[in-house]
């Protein structure tokens, strides 16, 4: 401890840096030499951050469909799509509507990215 100070690796950023420099035994003029930056390295690490974790493309696509509102619109389009397959009439027009809304969900999705 340094001069009764109770400082830690943690909060030496709070700290003056005289007070930081002596607690260390460092020569702020003249730093440290490629020993003692050795030595330093070996009992504290490497003076970076650790790489973030990125999340797989996947998650983040089926992260953007994870809404309540997007799952009602989906239902939807699936409930139009069966409509359009059992009406008589000319499927071609019947599936614009579910087209419609599932490109809506996908450029929802892309957007959100």
């Amino acid at each position: 401890m340094y001069a009764g100070i109770g400082m830690t690796l943690q909060d030496a950023f709070a700290r003056d840096y005289r007070e930081v420099a002596a607690y260390y035994n460092v020569d702020v003029s003249q730093g440290l030499s490629e020993a003692e930056a050795a030595q330093a390295r070996n009992k504290y690490g490497r003076n970076e951050l650790e790489p973030e974790q990125s999340t797989p493309l996947w998650k983040l696509i089926l992260k953007q469909f994870d809404d309540l509102l997007v799952k009602i619109l989906m239902a939807a389009a699936a409930v139009d799509f069966v409509i359009a397959m059992t009406e008589g009439d000319s499927i071609l027009s019947g599936l614009v509507e579910p087209m419609v809304i599932m490109l809506i969900l996908v450029a929802n999705g892309a957007l959100g990215m």
